[in-house]
């Protein structure tokens, strides 16, 4: 019998890059939405199996041993583990959050996750977003819900030259293709910038 393949939107495009900018898709990410009020001895147990603590700051990603986790708003967090990993972390979590109202799912399948990196990403972004996104107010491991070319988007820097994108799977398709048509002008001026 053949096993069920997640397919997003974007599987099977080819990676863009010239110099200076790169931007693929994440073909391996899972992401649970973890909701509700967490009580003391069930956030211990949620720790104990990200590898840390639920973070207490929103808009701001914490790395534990197993994942990712991000706090979108107050009794809301955002979970990237890979995708084996997310269908695991998913199972136990709902198992330590049985006698609670809190809640867990998968909501794999309605997001895409795209890699953006090289010294023109940031450049690439600030043209279809109004945030701020120089290092003193965007900097590493910082996270924001917004508007990138008018759709949702959760952007987080995740080291000084990179950014991951989270975009609703419905608007993947016009997400990269604003990537792509904005991609060539932007290094073409980050270079001309450069020699000046």
């Amino acid at each position: 019998m053949a096993s069920l393949v997640r397919k997003g939107p974007l599987d099977g495009r080819t990676p863009w890059q010239q110099d200076g900018l790169r931007f693929a898709v994440s073909n391996l990410a899972g992401f649970l939405l973890l909701r509700g009020r967490i009580e003391v001895a069930i956030a211990q147990r949620i720790a104990s199996l990200l590898g840390r603590a639920l973070p207490a700051t929103p808009n701001v990603v914490e790395q534990g041993n197993q994942a990712r986790i991000l706090m979108l708003a107050p009794s809301r967090w955002m979970i990237f583990a890979d995708a084996a990993r997310a269908a695991t972390l998913l199972r136990q979590l709902a198992d330590a959050l049985a006698e609670s109202s809190a809640a867990v799912s998968d909501v794999s399948d309605g997001h895409t996750q795209i890699r953006l990196e090289g010294p023109c990403a940031v450049d690439l972004l600030a043209a279809g977003t109004a945030i701020d996104l120089h290092p003193r107010a965007f900097g590493v491991g910082r996270a924001a819900q917004t508007e990138l070319a008018r759709t949702r988007c959760l952007i987080w820097r995740t080291d000084q030259a990179g950014y991951d994108l989270l975009v609703d799977a419905s608007t993947a398709d016009y997400v990269w293709a604003w990537l792509g048509s904005n991609a060539e002008l932007t290094v073409a001026v980050h270079q001309k910038s450069a020699t000046v």
